[in-house]
């Protein structure tokens, strides 16, 4: 009996098969009561929920891919795509194929979330310390992170949560590149697409990151192949992000977005520095300067962080160097997380930060393997007695279980609560299919004129075409989704008609005189809408306006898609020459 109690433990230890399905089992404790939520009472929920059923209806209507949602904003179509990283999108949308409803494709994706961001953890840290028990050490602190269940239950970040997946990735890439056959370093290149599909900030300060990683190892630089790697990554990495690079350059080059405005979005180095957390914050809530969110890292992390300070001259020679650099910049994201970073004087690209507490999750990702080397250390230092070791392993375990328990609870009950000031999940999302208000979501994908006037003008517009230079008589108009068409009369040179669509690339309007057509060239007008300028002088015409997406983004998606083919054929050759 003892005999075989010590196979199944060295079993539980050592195969790696045994370890994902340990980390799968708690994914699925940690995220099973998300099926059980409210949306309606997190923070950013309602606005996916927008574009996953926006973007279906817009795909049934035959546009793909489905840019503009043709009944948001009074009906004058909303882009939600163009901006928002598509990967948090397209696959709850092709969950939502399956199941009944946007709100149950968006809860199990959250869940599958959860389960892969520890199997990646896992895959990273087997790598760089070879040692299985570290890497499901490390793979399960990852999960119980305070900050991740703040992400799912308070603000449903989701494009945050799900960059927790690729982030390990990314890391994975270059200690292969760095330091072992670089044989897999594609994996650098699935992390870095992985995340710019995901959430722009998190890649913009990964890649940041990444960089001075490189620059650690400045030696290994020099080495030509190295860089050529590096390079092949690149490639690979605009190639198959340039369905969603190219439109949304596109579009920014054509009008000013709300999105890019500094001001507008708090993107500038007073609001960061402003709104930065005061380090209590780190243990005590405020609420009342959080909107709800927690911040606190948990007793568990932090004694295992200040650890390192006896830990660190035990750590294994091989991967000594990596365990420093995640150290300091798991220090570097707690520090810029606060008020005392100096906030003011950082470059305005940093900014894109937004919310200085977003470092929190930077912390959390950097400080997880060293909670694990730092806990493996610590009980293969101070103990001896290896049935002693097991149990300090299960305890080192439960007190990061324990350490979730309040933000588990305050997360759940939060969820649970009936909000009075908006609708149960099933009622919100019926009220998607009909007209929505543009004050109904979120606003930063308008152009700025329209923003300028979304109390008046945009509120009392009529769905029809508007003259707003010039002279001329509109008769027989019929608007039908993202498509209008009506009979103009004694039209004036020159005269500007202003649509009721929101400017977006991609519309096209035709021109019908005395038989023939031609191409009018759509600008934005100073409220935000499409307009055109009528060429000359016509006594009669007909003239037509359709979304029909713009050339290049079609090109783009098609560039991808067989970026995409070549790229698993690229990899999949990879690994079976490695097999070999």
């Amino acid at each position: 009996m003892k005999q075989t109690l010590q196979k199944l433990w060295k079993l539980l230890k050592t195969d790696k098969w045994v370890h994902y399905g340990i980390l799968l089992v708690l994914g699925i404790l940690l995220s099973i009561s998300i099926l059980d939520m409210q949306l309606s009472n997190t923070h950013d929920a309602f606005i996916h929920l927008q574009r996953i059923n926006g973007d279906y209806k817009m795909i049934g209507q035959g546009q793909f891919p489905p840019m503009i949602i043709d009944n948001y904003c009074n009906g004058d179509g909303y882009n939600m795509n163009v901006f928002y990283s598509p990967l948090v999108t397209y696959i709850p949308l092709l969950i939502k194929l399956f199941t009944s409803t946007g709100i149950l494709a968006l809860k199990i994706f959250a869940m599958i979330c959860i389960i892969l961001s520890g199997f990646t953890m896992y895959q990273w840290i087997y790598a760089v310390t070879k040692k299985r028990g570290i890497a499901l050490l490390a793979g399960i602190i990852y999960l119980l992170m305070p900050y991740k269940m703040e992400d799912y239950y308070i603000r449903y970040a989701i494009g945050e949560f799900a960059a927790f997946i690729f982030m390990p990735l990314v890391f994975l890439g270059l200690h292969n590149l760095l330091y072992e056959s670089r044989k897999k370093h594609y994996y650098i290149a699935i992390g870095a697409i992985g995340l710019l599909l995901c959430h722009n900030i998190t890649t913009l300060y990964t890649a940041i990151f990444a960089f001075i990683y490189l620059i650690c190892h400045i030696r290994k630089l020099q080495d030509n192949n190295v860089l050529k790697v590096i390079g092949i990554n690149v490639i690979w990495i605009v190639l198959c992000t340039a369905f969603y690079i190219v439109p949304m350059l596109e579009t920014k080059s054509e009008a000013e977005y709300g999105i890019f405005n500094d001001s507008l979005m708090s993107t500038n180095n007073e609001y960061l520095a402003e709104h930065a957390l005061d380090p209590i914050q780190f243990f005590v809530d405020i609420e009342e300067a959080t909107d709800s969110v927690s911040f606190k890292i948990g007793i568990p992390t932090l004694l295992l962080t200040i650890s390192s300070i006896y830990c660190f001259r035990k750590v294994d020679k091989r991967y000594r160097k990596t365990y420093g650099i995640l150290l300091i910049f798991a220090l570097i994201s707690l520090w810029m997380a606060t008020k005392w970073f100096p906030w003011q004087y950082v470059p305005v690209i940093l900014c894109k930060l937004q919310y200085a507490w977003r470092m929190v999750g930077f912390f959390i990702f950097f400080i997880t393997p060293v909670c694990a080397i730092n806990a493996y250390i610590l009980i293969q230092n101070l103990l001896r007695k290896e049935s002693i070791k097991s149990i300090a392993y299960i305890l080192v375990v439960l007190a990061f279980l324990i350490g979730i328990i309040p933000f588990y609870q305050r997360a759940y009950i939060n969820a649970n609560t009936p909000n009075v000031y908006r609708q149960p999940d099933e009622e919100y999302e019926k009220s998607l299919k009909n007209e929505l208000s543009h004050f109904s979501t979120n606003r930063e994908y308008l152009p700025l004129q329209a923003l300028e006037h979304q109390s008046d003008y945009m509120l009392k517009r009529e769905d029809k075409i508007y003259v707003l230079e010039g002279q001329a008589t509109i008769q027989d108009e019929n608007k039908h989704s993202l498509t209008m068409e009506a009979n103009l009369e004694k039209v004036e040179k020159q005269t500007i008609l202003e649509f009721p669509f929101i400017f977006y690339p991609g519309y096209e309007v035709t021109l019908e005189t005395n038989g023939s057509e031609q191409k009018l060239e759509t600008v934005c007008s100073e409220y935000g809408y499409v307009s055109v300028q009528i060429p000359e002088d016509i006594e009669q015409a007909k003239i037509h306006i359709t979304y029909q997406g713009t050339v290049l983004t079609k090109i783009s998606y098609i560039l991808s898609f067989t970026a995409f083919v070549f790229f698993i054929i690229y990899i999949l050759y990879a690994r079976r020459r490695d097999k070999e």
